[in-house]
């Protein structure tokens, strides 16, 4: 195992190579298994990526019938005065594979 170090420019950038990272592991994912678990979590950092991943997964090989996603948050860690943000995940996210995902809570 190695480490590697990936410096760049601003939190957009950050989130772009993130997306595309997560949607390049699904894909793969998904060549050999048939359900792959997803567990998601809000904020802004967060959301700001799944802003990324609904750009690029929309006409991917990605198959959204084949992904189990769950509903993840450190919100009972938290005060409850944060921002409701930080509790769960964009609406970017769930838009481009609303109609075939299997969730749950």
């Amino acid at each position: 195992m190695y480490t590697r170090i990936v410096r760049l420019e601003d939190a957009d950038d950050v989130s772009t190579v993130v997306a595309s990272r997560l949607l390049e592991r699904l894909v793969l994912l998904q060549e050999t298994q048939p359900i792959v678990h997803l567990c998601l979590t809000g904020g802004d950092t967060a959301n700001a990526m799944y802003e990324k991943f609904a750009d690029l997964a929309e006409g991917s090989e990605l198959d959204a019938s084949k992904l189990q996603l769950w509903w993840g948050t450190s919100g009972s860690c938290q005060p409850p005065t944060l921002p409701a943000t930080l509790s769960r995940p964009s609406a970017a996210w769930r838009a481009p594979c609303r109609s075939s995902l299997r969730t749950r809570t």
